[in-house]
C-alpha cells in the first residue's frame, strides 16, 4: 500500500510495476532502451546494469534512482511520456493514479495503437440490494442460474458456495442481479464484487481498501480476521469474481498470496447459521482444497454442478439475443425502423445454423456481447473482433452489464499474460487475428508463412502445433476446435478449426496492440498475404468462411478480407512524414511492405492506399482504370449493385475511414483518392437508408472539391438525397447551378465527361419533373437521352404509367430489363425492374403481381436489397394485397412498416404515399369491423395472424439455405404486432393517431417491426 502521506518517487514507480504491471509491458523493447539508457547517466554505482524490474523492486539499489528523480524534471517528464501515462509524479497517493488511468482510457480514441489495453475498471465494486423489482435485462439462461445461486446463498447450508464458471460465462452478472431481488434487503445490506489487479499478491489490495471503506486500516497479519468481522457486522455478501487468482497451497511463494486464503479460511470457520457471506466465481484450486478441507466436497461440487448446468445454454439462443438487442437499442435511443435488414439475419444465422452446425459451446456472455456491440447503428463491421473491445464497444460510459463482462474476461487474461501460461496467450493471440475461426490453413500461415511472403525486422513468437492443441484440449482455456462433416451438394466437407468468443478475441487484440503492436501487425499481415495471394483458390474460402457466395465470385471474400487484415497490420503515421505526390498514377499496386518495429506495423500510407486504390476500386468494384489515369474520381460501387453487398461495402469503407468514422478518409489515404472515396462512403450510406448522412457526405464533397467538375457531380449525387427527402425547391437550385457551372467551363470538354454530365442532368431533371407531377415533360426528356441508365428507365416506365400507357407493354418492356439486368450489371438492378413489371401487372392482373412479388420476396430473402428498394417492394405488396381485398394483411404486414421505416428514415415521398395507402386501408378495415360481430372479427384477426407466421417460417426455414452467406438478405419477423391494433376500435383509432402525429415528429409510429415477407391467399371474409 502506498503511504498516502509522503510518496516518493520510486514509490510511485513501484505502485506502476506492482499494480499495473502492463504499463510497463507496453513500452516495448525500443522504449525500454532508452529508459534505461537515461538510467545509466545517472551519478550510480553499478546499477545501470540491472533490469528495470530489479531497479523498482530492490529499495537499495533505487535509492540513487529517486535522488535523480527528485533533482531532474526532464528525466521524470522523459519516464512519463515512455511509460504513456499522466503526470504520476504530481499525484496525491495511489486514487489519483488510478484516476490517471481511468481518464486516459476513457478519453482516448481506440484506434490509436498504444491508447488501448486491459483495465480493470471495478476492483471493488459495491452495490446497494433494494427491494425494487426491477431486474437488469437478462436472458433466460442467467435468470435460471440467478434462482439457484439465490437458493443456496439463503439455504444455511453452505458457509462459503464456490461456482467454478468459466470467467468468460458472465456469471457475477447473475450474482448482480440479486441486488435488486425484494426478499434479499432482509438478508444483505450490500453485494461487494472484489477482482483481483495483481495477481502476484492475489486481492490483498482490495482487501485493504475494502477494510479502509468501512474505517478499518489493520496490518495484514490481522486484515483476514478484520474483514472477516466486517463482512459479518455489515451483512454483506462477498463476492470474489475472479477466484482463479487465489493462490493454492503449493503455489505459496510469498506472505502476500496469504492473506486472502487466510480470509477464506475464517470466512468458513466462523460461519454458524443464516445466509452464506461468500461466493467465489471461477475455477479455484484454492477453493477446492478449502472445501476438501471442511469436509463439503460432495455437497458443494453437487451445487455447482447444478449452478454451470443452468447457466449453459442448451436451448434456443436467438430468441433472447434479440430481447438483449432490443434492451441495448432501446438505451441508445434507437428505434427499430431504423435497423438494417441484415443485422438481425446475421444474428439469426450465427445463433440458429453456425452454432448448432458447429456445435459450439455458447454463454450468456457471448449472446449479450454480441447484442451490445450490434445496437451500436454506427458502426458496421459490429462482429468484427479484429478492431478490438474499445471500437467495438464504442466511447465509455458502458452499461453496467457490459462492465462487469469485460471484467470478467480481463481477469483471466490477467492470469494468461503471466508465467508459464505465456504460451496460452500466445494462442489466445492466434484465434483472435479470425473473424469466425483460426483455420488450420490460418494457423500454418501464422507460423510458417509462404517463402514468397515478405520479411521484415518484426519475429513472430511461435507457438507449436502439438503446443497449440494442448492448449486447446485444456477445459481451463476457452479455446475449442470442433472437427465437423455436413453434406454440401452431395460430399462431405471436413473442417477442423479453432474457435474462440467474440469478447476474448476483441479483449485479446486490444492486448495485443498495447503491449506487442508490431507481433500484432506482423500476424495480420501473414494472414492478409496468405488471402490476397490465394483469393482465386475456392478451397481457402471452404476453410476460412462458414458459408458461401450466392452466385457472384467468391474471391470478393478474401479480397475484402485482404483489407480487413492489412488495415489491422498499419503502423502509426507520422504527419510529419506524409509525402506529397503530384502524380499517384501506378503508385500502391504492390502489395505493402512487412511490418516494422519503429512503425510498430506496416507502413500505414501503403496499406490505406493499396487497400482503397488496388483491393476495393480496381478489384472489388472492378474499376480497372482506377489508379491507372486521370479519372480517379468515379464511383463505381459494383460491391453494392453487383453484389448486393451493401453492409459489406459500408463495413469495408468504416475500416478505411479516419478513427472509424465513415466518410473521413483516414489521414494517410492520398488526397487525390478523398472525392472517390467520400463519394463511396455517401452511397454506401444512401443504399442503407441513412439520408442524413449521405447528404453530408455528399455536401462535404462538394464543399472540399479541387476542381469545379468535382463540385458538379457532387451537387448531383446531394440532389439524389435532397429527393428523397422531398426537399424540391432545393433539388432544383442545386440542379441550375451545376449547369451553370457546367456552362462557364472553357472548352473543349472530354467527350466522356460531356456524356456523363448530359446524362445525369437529364436523370435528375426528369425524376424531378415526375415528382411535381409532369409526366409528359419528364417522359420527353426521357425519351430524348441516347442512352438509358436504369435509373432513368424505372422513372421512364412510371411516367408511362401515369400517361395511360397500357399496363402489358410497360409489363413487357420491365420484363425485358429483368433479362439485361440479370446478364448483366446485376441481381440487384434485376429485383428493381421486377418490382416495376409487378407494379404494371396489378394494373390488370393482382393475382399474378403476387405471384411476380413471390419470387422478388424469395430473392430479397436471399441476396438483400438497398433500403430504397425495399421500401418500393413493401409498398408494392400492400397495394397488391389491397387490391385483392386482404385488408388486414396488407396494412399491418407492408403498408405500416413501409410508413414507419420511410417516415423514420427520411424517404419523404414513399412515406406519404404509403400512409395514404394506409389511411385508405384504415377507412375500410373500420368499415369492416363494425359490419362483423366481435368473434368473426376476432376469427379473422387470427387468421391473418396465423398466415403471416406460417409464410414467415417458410421463408425462414425454407427458402434460404443455410450455407449461404448472411452479409446479405434480410430477416422477417411474425406475426405482426400491427394485427393486434386493428382487432379492436381503440386500437385502430390509435394507428391513425400515430399516422396523423408522425407527419409531425418525422421519426417514430407506434407497433413497429422488421417488415415481413408473408403474401397469403387468405382473404378477409366480407
Amino acid at each position: 500500500m502506498l503511504d498516502e502521506d509522503y510518496l516518493s518517487h520510486i514509490d510511485r514507480l513501484r505502485y506502476l510495476k506492482n499494480i499495473r504491471p502492463e504499463t510497463f509491458r507496453r513500452m516495448g523493447n525500443k522504449k525500454l532502451q532508452k529508459f534505461l539508457s537515461e538510467v545509466d547517466r545517472l551519478p550510480s554505482k553499478g546499477g545501470s546494469e540491472a533490469s528495470i524490474s530489479r531497479i523498482l523492486s530492490q529499495p537499495g539499489t533505487g535509492q540513487w534512482l529517486e535522488c535523480a528523480l527528485q533533482e531532474s524534471s526532464a528525466l521524470r517528464a522523459k519516464i512519463e511520456n515512455a511509460l504513456a501515462v499522466g503526470d504520476i509524479f504530481g499525484a496525491d497517493g495511489s486514487k489519483q493514479i488510478d484516476a490517471l488511468f481511468s481518464t486516459d482510457s476513457d478519453n482516448k480514441q481506440p484506434s490509436s495503437a498504444m491508447d488501448v489495453g486491459l483495465v480493470t475498471l471495478h476492483p471493488v465494486k459495491r452495490v446497494v440490494v433494494k427491494r425494487a423489482t426491477t431486474h437488469p435485462h437478462m436472458g433466460s439462461q442467467e435468470r435460471a442460474a440467478a434462482r439457484k445461486l439465490k437458493t443456496a446463498l439463503v439455504c444455511g447450508e453452505f458457509p462459503v458456495v464456490h461456482w467454478p464458471a468459466e470467467p468468460w460465462s458472465g456469471a457475477p452478472l447473475a450474482a448482480r442481479s440479486l441486488a435488486s431481488h425484494p426478499d434479499l434487503s432482509a438478508l444483505y445490506s450490500e453485494i461487494v464484487f472484489v477482482r483481483c489487479t495483481n495477481p502476484e499478491a492475489p486481492f490483498l489490495k482490495e482487501m485493504r481498501d475494502l477494510a479502509a471503506e468501512f474505517g478499518e486500516q489493520p496490518s495484514d497479519g490481522r486484515l483476514p480476521v478484520t474483514l472477516a468481522e466486517i463482512v459479518h457486522r455489515q451483512k454483506l455478501l462477498l463476492v470474489f469474481c475472479d477466484a482463479c487468482h487465489l493462490p493454492a497451497r503449493s503455489n505459496w511463494t510469498h506472505a502476500e498470496g496469504q492473506p486472502s486464503r487466510i480470509f477464506v479460511d475464517e470466512m468458513v470457520r466462523a460461519h454458524e447459521s443464516g445466509p452464506c457471506r461468500l461466493l467465489s466465481i471461477g475455477r479455484s484450486m484454492a477453493m477446492e482444497e478449502v472445501l476438501e478441507r471442511h469436509g463439503s466436497v460432495a455437497t458443494s461440487s453437487a451445487l455447482a454442478g447444478e449452478l454451470i448446468d443452468a447457466l449453459r445454454y442448451t436451448g434456443s439462443r436467438f430468441k433472447d439475443y434479440r430481447k438483449m438487442e432490443a434492451h441495448y437499442r432501446a438505451a441508445r435511443a434507437i428505434p427499430e425502423a431504423m435497423i438494417e435488414g441484415n443485422r438481425l439475419k446475421r444474428a439469426q444465422w450465427h445463433y440458429e445454423t453456425d452454432q448448432v452446425r458447429l456445435d459450439r459451446e455458447v454463454w450468456p456472455a457471448n449472446l449479450r456481447l454480441r447484442a451490445f456491440f450490434a445496437s451500436d447503428l454506427g458502426n458496421f463491421g459490429y462482429f468484427d473482433p479484429t478492431r478490438g473491445f474499445a471500437a467495438l464497444a464504442g466511447p465509455r460510459p458502458w452499461p453496467e452489464d457490459i462492465e462487469m463482462l469485460h471484467d470478467d474476461i480481463v481477469g483471466y487474461l490477467r492470469l494468461a499474460e503471466v508465467g508459464s501460461r505465456r504460451s496460452e496467450l500466445h494462442a489466445l493471440r492466434y484465434c483472435s487475428t479470425a473473424l469466425h475461426w483460426l483455420s488450420y490453413g490460418g494457423y500454418e500461415a501464422l507460423v510458417r508463412p509462404s517463402t514468397h511472403c515478405p520479411k521484415g525486422d518484426v519475429r513472430l513468437r511461435e507457438v507449436k502445433l502439438d503446443t497449440f492443441e494442448n492448449i486447446v484440449a485444456d477445459d481451463r482455456t476457452p479455446l475449442r476446435a470442433p472437427l465437423n462433416t455436413f453434406n454440401r451438394a452431395g460430399h462431405v466437407i471436413e473442417k477442423k478449426v479453432f474457435a474462440l468468443g467474440i469478447g476474448i478475441k476483441a479483449l485479446v487484440q486490444d492486448q495485443w496492440r498495447r503491449s506487442e503492436p508490431e507481433q500484432r501487425a506482423e500476424a495480420h499481415y501473414r494472414i492478409a498475404w496468405r488471402l490476397w495471394h490465394q483469393n482465386q483458390n475456392k478451397d481457402v474460402l471452404r476453410e476460412e468462411f462458414p458459408y458461401f457466395p450466392m452466385q457472384h465470385r467468391h474471391s470478393v471474400f478474401l479480397a475484402g478480407e485482404t483489407i480487413r487484415h492489412l488495415m489491422a497490420a498499419a503502423g502509426q503515421l507520422d504527419p510529419d512524414a506524409h509525402p506529397e505526390l503530384a502524380d499517384v498514377t501506378g503508385h500502391w499496386s504492390e502489395f505493402p511492405s512487412a511490418p516494422g518495429s519503429e512503425k510498430h506495423g506496416c507502413d500505414p500510407e501503403d496499406v490505406v492506399n493499396f487497400c482503397y486504390s488496388e483491393v476495393y476500386q480496381r478489384y472489388i468494384n472492378r474499376n480497372t482504370w482506377f489508379n491507372r489515369g486521370p479519372r480517379v474520381g468515379s464511383a463505381a460501387r459494383a460491391l453494392s449493385k453487383r453484389h448486393g453487398a451493401f453492409g459489406y461495402a459500408a463495413e469495408l469503407l468504416q475500416l478505411m475511414s479516419e478513427d472509424g468514422r465513415l466518410g473521413k478518409p483516414h489521414p494517410a489515404l492520398h488526397p487525390s483518392f478523398h472525392p472517390s472515396f467520400i463519394r463511396e462512403c455517401g452511397y454506401a450510406l444512401l443504399d442503407l437508408g441513412m439520408l442524413s448522412q449521405a447528404l453530408e457526405c455528399f455536401q462535404k464533397l462538394n464543399v472540399d472539391a479541387t476542381s469545379v467538375e468535382e463540385r458538379i457531380f457532387a451537387k448531383f449525387d446531394e440532389s439524389l438525397v435532397l429527393a428523397e427527402l422531398g426537399n424540391l425547391k432545393e433539388v432544383w437550385k442545386t440542379l441550375e447551378e451545376a449547369e451553370a457551372m457546367w456552362t462557364s467551363l472553357p472548352r473543349p470538354k472530354q467527350k466522356s465527361s460531356e456524356n456523363t454530365f448530359r446524362k445525369r442532368l437529364t436523370a435528375r431533371a426528369a425524376h424531378l419533373n415526375y415528382l411535381e407531377g409532369d409526366f409528359g415533360l419528364a417522359l420527353m426528356s426521357l425519351n430524348k437521352a441516347e442512352t438509358m441508365t436504369p435509373e432513368m428507365t424505372h422513372i421512364r416506365f412510371a411516367a408511362m404509367a401515369k400517361m395511360g400507357v397500357d399496363p402489358e407493354i410497360i409489363a413487357a418492356k420491365a420484363t425485358n430489363e429483368v433479362y439485361k439486368a440479370a446478364n448483366g450489371v446485376g441481381q440487384h438492378e434485376a429485383i428493381g425492374f421486377m418490382i416495376a413489371n409487378a407494379h404494371a401487372v396489378r394494373k390488370f392482373s393482382p393475382d399474378a403481381a403476387e405471384e411476380a412479388l413471390e419470387t422478388v420476396f424469395e430473392e430479397v430473402l436471399r441476396t438483400g436489397c438497398s433500403e430504397r428498394t425495399l421500401l418500393r417492394l413493401l409498398l408494392e405488396a400492400g397495394r397488391t394485397l389491397a387490391a385483392q381485398g386482404r385488408l388486414l394483411r396488407a396494412f399491418a404486414t407492408y403498408a405500416y412498416p413501409c410508413a414507419v421505416r420511410a417516415r423514420a428514415r427520411g424517404f419523404a415521398r414513399i412515406a406519404n404515399t404509403a400512409e395514404e395507402l394506409c389511411y385508405r386501408l384504415l377507412r375500410r378495415i373500420d368499415l369492416y369491423q363494425r359490419a362483423h360481430t366481435a368473434k368473426a372479427w376476432a376469427r379473422a384477426i387470427a387468421a391473418a395472424e396465423k398466415n403471416d407466421r406460417i409464410t414467415a417460417s417458410n421463408a425462414e426455414h425454407g427458402r434460404s439455405s443455410t450455407e449461404n452467406d448472411p452479409l446479405f438478405g434480410f430477416f422477417f419477423d411474425a406475426p405482426s404486432p400491427v394485427l393486434l391494433h386493428l382487432a379492436s376500435r381503440r386500437g385502430i383509432e390509435r394507428l391513425a393517431r400515430d399516422l396523423r402525429r408522425s407527419r409531425h415528429n418525422g421519426s417514430r409510429l407506434g407497433a413497429i417491426t422488421q417488415p415481413r415477407i408473408a403474401i397469403t391467399r387468405e382473404r378477409l371474409s366480407d
